[in-house]
């Protein structure tokens, strides 16, 4: 598969993935090449941690789920460590970091608050400081495409 179909590859599964019973045969389809060719470029994608999860974006709320903003002051020198472990917890969605002083930021969304203060209570023994939560007042939907 080339640079162009790439792209397209990359900018169908961000922004069109087709919801048939075979997804991958319908992208191979409108890019002209064998279904396997995009298997196999969605994994070297995936292992290169240009694609992190191909999955649906839910209206956490109405579904019963808690969700809430965290973010800390790690040491500069634990960072990396930290935000691999923050992220080995299924309920994170992400995290990133930034330079500041709080400088590991990350979602936490699980089916309790009972379940979001267990993550924190083993987040903040294993980086040894307090997480600060910020909590969401107002909701505002963001539709993030990336420029490919």
């Amino acid at each position: 598969m080339d640079n162009a179909h790439e792209r397209e590859l990359l900018l169908i599964l961000q922004n069109d993935f087709p919801l048939v019973l075979e997804p991958f045969a319908k992208v191979a389809e409108r890019l002209s090449v064998e279904e396997g060719d995009v298997l196999k470029r969605v994994q070297e994608l995936k292992a290169k941690r240009v694609i992190r999860r191909i999955g649906a974006v839910f209206d956490q709320a109405a579904l019963g789920y808690k969700s809430v903003l965290a973010t800390m002051c790690v040491a500069p020198e634990r960072l990396e460590e930290v935000a691999s472990y923050v992220s080995s917890f299924k309920e994170v969605t992400h995290n990133y970091s930034r330079k500041s002083r709080y400088n590991l930021w990350f979602t936490i969304t699980a089916s309790s608050q009972e379940r979001i203060q267990e993550i924190v209570r083993a987040i903040e023994e294993f980086a040894g400081c307090s997480l600060h939560l910020l909590r969401a007042k107002r909701t505002f939907k963001v539709r993030t495409v990336f420029d490919i």
